[in-house]
């Protein structure tokens, strides 16, 4: 059996509705994370995704290479992205009782990464559970350790592009790898994964945003969805066996995506939002 997380990049999208609504239709509650620019521009769609049981953390306000930016130039992009999102939660009505956060790229900053990570943990930023992950790559490299959420396993699906020679096959290929050259195997029995999608729309594969709630139309003429089609619906339900609940996506390879996402809280000074230690069922 797979435990497995499902976590979005680049929220929000003129698409953010269409694949929230397939989510819920599976019972899955996902972790989004949103670039504040993004959010602005589809401000209505990520309140959609929040009001509809999506959890959205911070993904930074205009999506650098932390690398490439001063420490200062980093705490401004996650506080003036802090500020979107908290009037985000607030016009959709809903608590935020989570503050998880992403680098953009995964880059945590290179030789900043002391001191980011130390920002995170003093300002009461929410660490994924990420005791149950048995990778030795985990430890090893102190990710148990950090604050941000980093991921166990890429589908790599927004390189589905011409230049690319990416293709939804390629996709497949990549969760039946039992031998990567990175990272773990999806299937590998026991295993624990924080999965990593993004939101943004594949070049070159149509510009119709499929109708709300429609699998279908999420892999018809609007192609961007295809990656939740792959993941969520055929691959892993063949690959899994009985289905957990009515769940049809992730939590079909394990549990259902609303029992894996445990936030144990902060260490260190604690905003008054990160408390709970589960987040409700999807």
């Amino acid at each position: 059996m797979v435990h497995a997380v499902l976590t979005i990049d680049d929220v929000s999208s003129a698409n953010t509705p269409a694949i929230v609504d397939y989510l819920t239709e599976k019972g899955i509650t996902a972790l989004m994370f949103a670039v504040g620019k993004n959010v602005e521009k589809f401000y209505d769609n990520a309140v959609y995704a929040l009001q509809k049981g999506m959890i959205i953390g911070n993904h930074s306000y205009s999506h650098p290479n932390f690398s490439e930016i001063t420490v200062e130039e980093g705490i401004e992009e996650i506080e003036h992205n802090e500020r979107v999102l908290d009037k985000l939660y607030k016009d959709a009505g809903v608590e935020r009782k989570y503050r998880p956060f992403r680098f953009p790229y995964g880059n945590k900053g290179d030789k900043n990464k002391p001191a980011l990570q130390k920002y995170l943990r003093d300002h009461g930023f929410s660490k994924l559970k990420d005791t149950q992950i048995p990778f030795a790559f985990w430890k090893e490299f102190g990710l148990d350790r950090e604050i941000d959420t980093l991921w166990t396993f890429d589908f790599c699906e927004y390189l589905i592009r011409p230049q690319f020679k990416f293709t939804k096959e390629s996709v497949f290929k990549r969760m039946d790898d039992m031998h990567p050259e990175s990272l773990n195997p999806l299937f590998e029995e026991g295993g624990s994964h924080i999965l990593r999608m993004a939101l943004h729309r594949p070049h070159g594969l149509g510009n119709t945003v499929a109708p709300h709630g429609t699998a279908d139309g999420l892999i018809g003429e609007d192609r961007v969805g295809i990656h939740l089609h792959v993941v969520t619906g055929i691959k892993l339900r063949e690959r899994a066996g009985p289905l957990c609940a009515d769940a049809v996506a992730v939590g079909s390879v394990g549990t259902l995506i609303g029992e894996c996402l445990q936030f144990p809280g902060s260490i260190g000074p604690v905003r008054p939002h990160p408390g709970n230690d589960m987040v409700p069922d999807g």
